[in-house]
């Protein structure tokens, strides 16, 4: 698996969303009203797809790195 594969098993799931929006104060992700949707829209602001560099970053420092390191540690 590559980096962004990881990234998108990352994304996919549910609680792993739920608890980076937790810990980070963020809201990748979740439903927001119509009237947040219009002036998003009209500001030409997608929040979901600002989030997604500081997610990668994230996946990167929390997932990406660990399973990294324990793959080289278990191959010695």
């Amino acid at each position: 698996m590559d980096f962004v594969g990881c990234c998108k098993v990352c994304v996919s799931n549910a609680e792993f969303v739920k608890q980076f929006n937790r810990i980070t104060g963020n809201h990748l992700g979740e439903r927001r009203n119509p009237i947040e949707i219009a002036i998003d829209q009209a500001c030409g602001y997608d929040p979901d797809k600002s989030l997604m560099q500081a997610f990668c970053t994230f996946v990167f420092e929390y997932v990406w790195v660990p399973m990294t390191a324990q793959c080289g540690t278990e191959m010695e």
